[in-house]
């Protein structure tokens, strides 16, 4: 039986379109904080009600299904019709190993944990935002941009919803659904199988082999066992394979139990069986070639796993501006050299979306800023530095000047001014801007200056001065932004000939 059939595709799909749901909620802006608060609690309630839905769907439909598929799986190796039990008979057997023979009792447990576990990650996720906007108030800084921006933080440091074990690991509520949900399906499938057994005339079930497979699995795997613990030849399947109280070895288990019938073995080949079903008691019965394998093999599993967590993570982040249509061409990106334009763009995609986000909302009023994420990607990883260097700088004071506290007319007049002059290739910094604006430059003068005059004088901090025509126009030491214009009939003395 495949771990990941539709129900638990189904399953996972619909928190992943949860996370999506509230991340929107996250990312939206609001007229104030308390709307801001509202409206991201009603995403998140929203979310887990539609959640609930398909937690109860799964449990009642997906599990269901799996208990009978283990069922019919047993009826296929059954040889021939035997004397077996009542279905009764072997639920009191199971029941005793901690078990119920009941595909909806089954269910109704797997729902019950689903349904914990959303219920406190959606509670854990809006406890951080509401101790954020209270942490904020305190500060005096809870406008609605400083608080989604927190938000944004928290979740890029911490993730979104997420479910806490006792240890204090944390994982993402979906990386949980999928565990619990794979494995549910398979215990779903193996209580049936165990339980048809019985009723078909077999108290014995060999559990597969995998090649390569983990060390717990290792010493129990291939093996006949006594699904009663009657038969002290073999051994008893829920004080040895099964011993943790679940129908599977571990989470996320492969293996699965068939149902063998020792009457149609001769007395030879009974031995073996016997011989070859003793439990070692060796940690890891392993040969050192399986365990390179095996490593091999989760570390691969990992990288998949690892890079599918991205790939869907970028999905709900970017949205229509994802530039990868499916999991293969992310894969192929992501997996490519070190330090390419495909490697850094697929490791950097959900970050520098964020960036550009930020970009654009600040650079609305350049026409000249990148219409897409990929040609923002473009200009930062293909393009000569010091195209990106620009822009971070054009950002950087488009975002001052927007802080500035001045009125909002005056700031309209910088934020144009900057533009106006960015149009002929010239940067100016705010300050440059406002002592433009303040001391009534002649616009057409000073881009004459800056266009074709050269240096001629120096500080002596290093800035460097263009000084015509009683006007001194002041640079950066670290670029070719104008920092500051002043009026002057004369140079300074202290200043140096260039």
């Amino acid at each position: 039986m495949k771990n990941d059939d539709k129900s638990v595709l189904d399953l996972l799909k619909a928190y992943a379109n949860a996370e999506r749901q509230i991340q929107s909620a996250a990312d939206s802006r609001k007229a104030t904080v308390k709307q801001y608060q509202r409206s991201l609690n009603k995403a998140v309630t929203d979310a887990l009600s539609i959640l609930d839905e398909h937690n109860r769907k799964f449990a009642d439909e997906g599990l269901q299904a799996g208990f009978s598929e283990g069922q019919k799986k047993t009826d296929g190796h059954t040889p021939h019709k035997h004397g077996g039990m009542t279905a009764l008979a072997a639920a009191r057997i199971l029941q005793r190993a901690g078990f119920r023979y009941n595909a909806q009792a089954f269910g109704r447990d797997a729902y019950i944990e689903l349904h914990s576990a959303t219920k406190a990650a959606g509670d854990g996720f809006m406890g951080r935002v509401n101790k954020t906007i209270q942490r904020l108030k305190k500060e005096g800084k809870d406008t609605v941009y400083n608080v989604a921006q927190a938000v944004k933080e928290d979740i890029q440091k911490q993730g979104l919803l997420n479910v806490e074990y006792k240890g204090g690991r944390k994982v993402s509520i979906s990386s949980y659904a999928a565990m619990a949900a794979r494995s549910a399906r398979m215990e779903s499938a193996n209580i049936g199988a165990f339980g048809r057994a019985l009723e078909n005339g077999t108290d014995y079930v060999r559990c597969t082999t995998i090649y390569p497979t983990c060390e717990i699995c290792a010493k129990y795997q291939g093996k006949i066992y006594c699904i009663s613990g009657k038969d002290k030849r073999f051994p008893a399947l829920f004080k040895t394979a099964l011993r943790h109280g679940y129908a599977t070895m571990h989470p996320h288990c492969r293996h699965e139990f068939i149902p063998v019938w020792l009457e149609l073995m001769d007395e030879k080949e009974l031995a073996a069986e016997i011989e070859r079903s003793k439990i070692s008691p060796q940690a890891d019965t392993r040969s050192q070639k399986e365990r390179d394998l095996y490593a091999e093999w989760q570390a691969e599993h990992r990288q998949r796993y690892s890079e599918q967590r991205y790939f869907d993570r970028a999905k709900q982040t970017l949205g229509p501006a994802m530039p990868y249509k499916d999991i293969g061409a992310f894969r192929r990106s992501y997996r490519s050299k070190e330090g390419s334009f495909a490697h850094q763009r697929s490791h950097n995609l959900i970050r520098d979306h964020q960036i550009y986000t930020e970009y654009k909302q600040v650079l609305k009023d350049d026409p000249d800023f990148p219409k897409t994420l990929a040609k923002f990607q473009e200009i930062k990883y293909n393009k000569d530095v010091v195209l990106y260097q620009k822009l971070k700088r054009e950002k950087s004071t488009v975002s001052s000047i927007n802080q500035k506290g001045w009125s909002e007319s005056f700031t309209r007049k910088a934020v144009s001014t900057y533009y106006e002059f960015k149009a002929k290739n010239i940067e100016f910094t705010d300050h440059g801007v406002a002592r433009f604006l303040q001391r009534g430059f002649d616009k057409e003068m000073i881009i004459e200056i800056c266009k074709n005059y050269p240096f001629n004088y120096i500080q002596n901090d290093g800035k460097k001065i263009k000084f015509y025509k009683g006007t001194a126009i002041v640079y950066s030491t670290q670029n070719d932004e104008v920092v500051s214009i002043v009026r002057r009939d004369k140079p300074k003395k202290e200043w140096g000939n260039v």
